[in-house]
């Protein structure tokens, strides 16, 4: 028997590599994950310096030329890091997946779409970063006062996903807002990534819009799979769904991935 394929896993804005637990455990022995905490977040320090994503994927470039993964999964902010990654290093990986891959323009674009789609509420939490990142740190530490109501009000995601998601220094939530998920580069990142692209995203996603990602994967030759009712949580709150895009996508051989992308 073959080596198992390698995965790398970026997580998205204000989570951890705790959100890959259920995909990993779906994925079962298919797959050897590297699941990290990017910058910032969880155990991870913040680069020194601005919070750019060109720092981030400095920061990251030694675990990928340690490590050697043969494949990278990014979700949501991650899918970013993800490209900008396969991009500054084009011999490193078979192919990029981005799941729930969020493309704004700039920061006023951002706002304005969150706004429309996700209400007043999480819109002044972005337009407010220094106080939500107060709201954050008390909320770490706090868990066990609010994690009971977390897990009614997001039945989908287990104890391991809820309890760290506060867990971020300020350069990882301030700095990557603004750094990264609005950095207004998606576009130009696409562009410059030379190896196949998969994405997959929920038809009901409300922070990163299906539009969008459906252009952007057309003009780039992407094969995007578009999952019926799923939200932006998908990788979490529907990892055998995710696992099977893995296997059958992301691990796909490159004549089968070719031969989908022309149907």
């Amino acid at each position: 028997m073959g080596e198992l394929p390698r995965l790398l896993l970026l997580h998205g804005f204000l989570s951890t590599s705790a959100n890959w637990g259920p995909l990993r455990a779906a994925l079962g022995t298919d797959a050897d994950c590297l699941a990290l905490d990017l910058p910032g977040y969880g155990s991870t320090p913040a680069p020194r310096g601005d919070y750019t994503l060109a720092a981030v994927v400095d920061a990251l470039r030694p675990v990928v030329e340690r490590e050697q993964p043969d494949y990278i999964l990014g979700h949501s902010m991650g899918s970013i890091v993800a490209l900008a990654l396969a991009g500054a290093m084009p011999s490193a990986f078979k192919r990029v997946g981005l799941a729930g891959f969020p493309l704004f323009r700039d920061v006023e674009d951002g706002r304005d779409m969150v706004r429309r789609s996700r209400g007043r509420v999480v819109s002044t939490f972005l337009e407010h970063p220094e106080a939500a990142h107060i709201a954050c740190l008390l909320l770490d530490r706090t868990r066990p006062v609010w994690l009971p109501a977390a897990r009614r009000m997001r039945p989908g995601e287990p104890d391991s996903v809820l309890a760290p998601k506060f867990h971020h220094r300020r350069a990882g939530h301030i700095g990557a807002q603004a750094g990264i998920v609005f950095c207004g580069r998606v576009e130009q990142l696409a562009r410059e990534v030379h190896v196949p692209v998969v994405a997959l995203h929920g038809d009901c996603d409300r922070t990163a819009s299906l539009r969008r990602a459906r252009a952007i994967a057309g003009a780039n030759g992407w094969d995007l799979e578009v999952v019926p009712g799923a939200n932006h949580e998908l990788v979490v709150e529907q990892p055998e769904v995710a696992a099977r895009w893995v296997r059958e996508r992301l691990f796909a051989p490159s004549a089968d991935l070719m031969n989908s992308a022309a149907g």
